[in-house]
């Protein structure tokens, strides 16, 4: 059974609404020439009939402008909804740049998908599992074996939204900066290969470095959306596995400080 539920389109088409009406927060993640960005935004308007749905993004509070994403990117959207994370794609219509944000009209999303919230709670195998993880840094040209620097590591505890991995092999690691990240959910497994945002470092003992990755971009297509399932149902395997007081834990692997947005 998929763990990522899709939403009726008579019940999509009521959340829809409702979320325009509370003018609802939500995150929109698209990929541009710089790598994934990430911004918040709010339902501001829209109508199935017409095939429209528009988003508020606004300027950040310094008055800084940001890079908005232009007419013909895809987007994925994401929101709250009870105890689900909902979210879909679409694509980008047009932009209207006002100085005081941006309203970008996106066409009408064809599915809505959710996830359980405790999906986003971070697991950790249970004890004897030892899953290995590769990482490279997204923006180097070589391929895997081809002069890329590729750091190893063992996976210490995961959820839908990142992952913290204990590295033997931290080389010329930057917060903030682009990777790849391979790993298989069991033995003889095809690898899920993630896009990822390094979010914290620390040294551990004995030269070790604890890694903290968010995932990126994987609402946007439907074979991130199925990796998203898969992880999710990793995830659900590994709370079965161990008492959920040893085995999970809310947040995603930002900093300890940070509050994480769903």
């Amino acid at each position: 059974m998929r763990s990522l539920q899709s939403v009726a389109n008579q019940e999509a088409a009521e959340i829809i609404k409702d979320l325009v009406n509370r003018r609802a927060r939500a995150s929109l993640t698209c990929k541009s020439a710089r790598g994934w960005r990430m911004y918040k935004c709010s339902f501001s308007s829209g109508a199935r009939e017409f095939n429209q749905l528009n988003l508020f993004l606004p300027l950040r509070a310094s008055g800084e402008s940001v890079l908005i994403p232009h007419a013909g990117t895809t987007v994925g959207v994401t929101f709250r909804l009870g105890h689900r994370k909902c979210m879909f794609a679409g694509d980008v219509l047009s932009v209207n740049d006002d100085g005081t944000g941006a309203l970008l009209e996106l066409a009408w999303p064809n599915r809505i998908e959710h996830l359980q919230r405790r999906a986003y709670d971070r697991s950790m195998p249970p004890r004897g599992t030892v899953i290995p993880v590769r990482f490279w840094q997204e923006d180097s040209a070589a391929p895997p074996g081809d002069g890329k620097q590729v750091g190893l590591g063992q996976l210490e505890d995961i959820s839908a939204g990142g992952m913290q991995v204990n590295a033997s092999d931290a080389f010329d690691i930057r917060v903030g900066g682009a990777y790849v990240c391979v790993f298989a959910t069991s033995p003889g497994a095809h690898s899920l290969i993630i896009e990822s945002v390094l979010r914290h470092h620390e040294e551990t003992d004995r030269g070790r470095t604890r890694l903290g990755f968010q995932f990126v971009g994987l609402e946007t297509t439907p074979e991130g959306r199925q990796t998203l399932d898969q992880l999710a149902r990793l995830v659900s395997r590994f709370q079965r596995g161990a008492p959920r007081s040893n085995s999970t834990r809310r947040a995603t692997t930002l900093a300890p400080n940070h509050k994480p947005g769903y």
